[in-house]
């Protein structure tokens, strides 16, 4: 008994496509059915299609905006060591004119000190 149970599968499972006979309105719901799949396929297949260009110029768009940003970074770096440099020279001449104006000061004050002071010490 098992056995006559098990043979119709192993007869179907043989059958081709064309050896099936098929009632035409079904036939004609299945193509319908292949044509919906399909146009719904192709459908989501250009979304997606649509989607990855998108995601592809939005990566082109955000490798230039590093580039662009890493060239405006090493401007930047090179402005700021330009004015770090200029600053550093600035402070060397001010401390410069500083120091020789103060010692301009004293070599007067001690100039004048020695002139007042007269012959006892130098002066005329």
């Amino acid at each position: 008994m098992r056995e006559k149970a098990e043979e119709p599968y192993a007869e179907a499972s043989t059958t081709s496509e064309q050896d099936v006979v098929v009632d035409p309105g079904v036939q004609l719901e299945i193509e319908k059915i292949r044509f919906e799949t399909y146009k719904e396929f192709s459908r989501h297949d250009l979304a997606l299609t649509g989607l990855l260009h998108a995601v592809e110029k939005l990566h082109a768009r955000i490798d230039s905006e590093i580039a662009s940003t890493k060239h405006s970074v090493e401007m930047a770096k090179g402005a700021l060591a330009a004015d770090i440099q200029s600053a550093k020279n600035d402070m060397i001449r001010w401390t410069l004119g500083t120091v020789l104006t103060v010692g301009g000061i004293v070599a007067a004050f001690i100039y004048v000190l020695l002139r007042m002071m007269g012959p006892a010490v130098g002066g005329s």
